[in-house]
């Protein structure tokens, strides 16, 4: 009897040493493969990664590294089958459940499938407040537009767990008067945005958004300071002074609207300068400068400078303004 048990201990200590060998020897080529994945070589990290699987084959974070290898590759689908072997080899890896559901995101699928992997994640740690944030992004930004409109309340809602959390956070605050707006509760995203100020006043962004809500509500006067905080906090960036000249021209400021709208102007050539090469009408500064050209003329008009005005849209309209074409008719002819 004695050497039966003896026999079976034997054993047993044979397979844990072999165990812990191939778990070493795993653990020594996914060194190898991490090395050169951080180094961009990834094929040669798709070869280490073989070896760990020879002797490790349920080795989850070689899974999921391989996923992340083949995202980059562009193989979408491989990388899945790698995230699904990630998570049955450790169904507590919050990470690959996150990678998963981006990856699905990615690749259009139902949102069901997205949302089920963040609520797993949510499960195995619920005091992550970003898990929440997560979520809140795939409600609001579907991946079947046909098939589901963004799920602005479902996204509020996920954004105020994060808030019972994480109490300080300006930019939870910020997040949620976003979503608001988008729900049009606008007075409620006002106040969310308030918040996000009283916590962090130093930040441009949050100025410049509550600009944008008073916009939306037609309180101008109020809209205009904010964005003259904003532009105390970050003078360089054009689409302030475009704002701002927006709500001096509804108050009637026209002198003051020009001298926003030229400052904007300067900003945009300044950034049409860096791209060092010449930009098509489709590029985003080509549209904003037209935009911004077309403004403008309307101010100066307003001004009883209609030469300069005129001179705006045709400059607009060059630069492929179509609704250009309807103010020279009006106003230039």
């Amino acid at each position: 009897m004695k050497t039966v048990i003896q026999k079976f201990i034997v054993l047993i200590l044979l397979f844990t040493c072999a165990y812990s060998y191939a778990q070493q020897t795993g653990n020594n080529y996914f060194v190898d493969a991490m090395e050169a994945y951080r180094h961009g070589n990834h094929n040669i990290a798709l070869a280490e990664l073989d070896s760990v699987f020879l002797v490790a084959p349920n080795h989850s974070q070689a899974h999921r590294l391989r996923a992340k290898i083949w995202e980059a590759k562009d193989s979408g689908k491989r990388a899945l089958l790698d995230y699904d072997r990630a998570i049955e080899s450790n169904p507590s890896y919050i990470q690959a459940y996150l990678e998963r559901a981006h990856l699905r995101f990615e690749l259009d699928f139902h949102r069901d499938y997205i949302l089920k992997d963040l609520d797993q994640a949510i499960i195995l740690e619920p005091g992550n407040y970003k898990h929440y944030v997560l979520k809140a992004y795939y409600l609001a930004n579907t991946s079947h537009p046909k098939l589901f409109k963004p799920d602005f309340a479902a996204a509020i809602n996920e954004v105020g767990v994060a808030i019972a959390i994480e109490k300080e956070n300006a930019y939870l605050y910020s997040l949620r008067s976003k979503y608001k707006v988008e729900h049009t509760q606008f007075l409620s995203a006002l106040n969310d945005i308030n918040e996000a100020i009283a916590l962090a006043d130093t930040v441009d962004q949050y100025h410049a958004q509550r600009g944008l809500i008073r916009l939306m509500i037609e309180d101008f006067k109020s809209a205009m300071s904010d964005y003259t905080r904003a532009i105390q906090r970050n003078d360089k960036n054009q689409e302030y002074y475009r704002l701002r000249a927006h709500a001096k021209y509804n108050l009637g400021y026209y002198d003051g609207a020009i001298k926003d709208y030229d400052a904007c102007i300067s900003l945009i050539k300044d950034d049409i300068l860096k791209e060092k090469t010449a930009i098509q009408q489709s590029h985003p500064l080509n549209k904003a400068l037209r935009s911004a050209l077309l403004l403008r003329g309307m101010a100066l008009v307003q001004t009883n400078s209609r030469y300069d005005g005129c001179d705006d849209f045709d400059r607009a309209f060059e630069m492929g303004e179509r609704k250009a074409v309807n103010y020279i008719r009006r106003y230039c002819n």
